[in-house]
């Protein structure tokens, strides 16, 4: 029986913090930027958050997940405006050379990625695209999640693709927080942990949320992300990375891959 995501899933209904909810559409609204005219797959679509904005330029998409729970709550939403498929990123169920681009947002970690990369280079014409991303783990800070395989560096990604016949281009995003902001996110992190209450008793606690300007506003997860979200992540950037040696200044790592 495969294993279910559904806990590691950004769902509809779930508060999340704001920054969450910019992380999430931004991996939407860049990689709207590769779809015009061309078929699309995203493979580990989850609820399918993204996927309407995907496909108001696309010629055709597809949505792809291995839970069950996720492909039936996309379903619920889209009706037949998506086409919907419970699958294994490991065995994609697509012929050979049926696929512009596979686009894939903060689901490699959760596979095998040398198979997954196999697979995506079969259902791709030549020339076409891998559009993925991932949390950064080179960031001091970083923290896995309880499901993931494995993360990678830059330079490993980079290696890995360019085994299975893929030339790729990086890029940071979501820069992250340096000097002494850092050491007081880490401070807020632990009294968090604990409550805040050493932290209030010390009275620091409320110096600590200015210096690393923290939100505790949640918001609730709609079924789509749509114009409200995309205008609030228009204009964070992206900068290109070098291939050869560790990212340590972005919270989330891009990647476009062209097949060979």
């Amino acid at each position: 029986m495969p294993t279910s995501f559904a806990s590691e899933t950004e769902l509809p209904g779930r508060r999340i913090s704001a920054d969450t909810l910019q992380i999430i559409a931004h991996r939407y609204c860049w990689a709207s930027g590769f779809v015009f005219r061309k078929e699309i797959l995203e493979v580990g679509c989850g609820p399918g958050l993204g996927l309407g904005w995907l496909s108001r330029n696309a010629k055709r998409i597809i949505g792809g997940d291995i839970t069950e729970e996720n492909i039936a709550l996309a379903k619920e939403h889209y009706g037949p405006r998506v086409e919907l498929v419970c699958m294994d990123a490991h065995k994609l169920p697509f012929k050979n050379n049926s696929v512009d681009v596979v686009v894939c947002l903060a689901a490699i970690i959760y596979m095998d990625l040398p198979v997954f990369l196999d697979e995506c280079h079969r259902v791709l014409r030549t020339g076409s695209m891998l559009v993925i991303n991932a949390p950064n783990k080179d960031l001091p800070s970083f923290r896995p999640s309880r499901l993931s395989r494995k993360y990678y560096s830059v330079p490993e990604l980079y290696s890995l693709l360019n085994q299975h016949h893929f030339d790729a281009n990086f890029f940071g995003a979501f820069p992250a927080t340096q000097g002494p902001t850092r050491i007081w996110s880490r401070f807020l992190l632990i009294g968090r942990i604990a409550g805040g209450r050493t932290l209030r008793f010390l009275g620091l606690y409320k110096l600590a949320k200015r210096l690393t300007g923290f939100q505790t506003t949640s918001i609730t997860l709609r079924k789509e992300l749509g114009e409200g979200e995309m205008r609030s992540v228009k204009n964070i950037r992206v900068a290109p990375l070098r291939f050869d040696s560790p990212d340590m200044h972005h919270r989330i790592v891009y990647a476009v891959a062209y097949a060979r």
